[in-house]
């Protein structure tokens, strides 16, 4: 892969880290569980440091560091949604950093994108801790509101008793 090619593929990394800086940021303001706020603006940061990585690395190319433009994807339709479109857009930056390892030849640009990758692999990571945790949370909801049914099912059950 020539130089312009590495810049332009760099680029368009760029803009993906900047939408995610965005979507991270607006979503720490909106969304409701503290565990959420806390992960999505701790994800915000990382995809800033990834920005300015990448611009480093664009510029010391003898390159420019600029935006392709794209819409950003905002979605606030709940907790779960967001954290759903947090997890798309962690598998498709996995995706991309992965196709520019393999497709770049440049063992120092390599590394760097490596470095990243794997960082958003720990976004994933993250991401899917959350998940459990509310699936956890759910479990223990579904299980207190049975327990409730049980016991109220009982206290009918000893009432009629009574009555005989």
């Amino acid at each position: 892969m020539e130089a312009n090619e590495i810049i332009s593929a760099l680029n368009t990394a760029l803009t993906a880290e900047v939408e995610a800086i965005l979507v991270y940021t607006n979503s720490h303001t909106v969304c409701e569980c503290p565990h959420l706020k806390l992960l999505m603006l701790e994800t915000a940061l990382d995809e800033m440091r990834h920005v300015k990585l990448l611009s480093e690395a664009i510029a010391d190319m003898d390159g420019k560091p600029e935006l392709k433009p794209r819409q950003v994807r905002l979605k606030y339709e709940g907790d779960e949604e967001l954290l759903e479109h947090a997890e798309d857009l962690e598998e498709e930056a996995i995706d991309m950093y992965t196709k520019m390892i393999k497709d770049i030849d440049d063992d120092e640009i390599k590394s760097l994108l490596t470095k990243i990758l794997d960082e958003e692999h720990g976004h994933m990571k993250d991401i899917e801790e959350v998940e459990e945790e509310w699936a956890e949370e759910e479990d223990e909801e579904e299980d207190d509101e049975e327990d409730k049914e049980d016991d109220d099912k009982e206290d009918k059950d000893k009432g009629e008793d009574k009555e005989d």
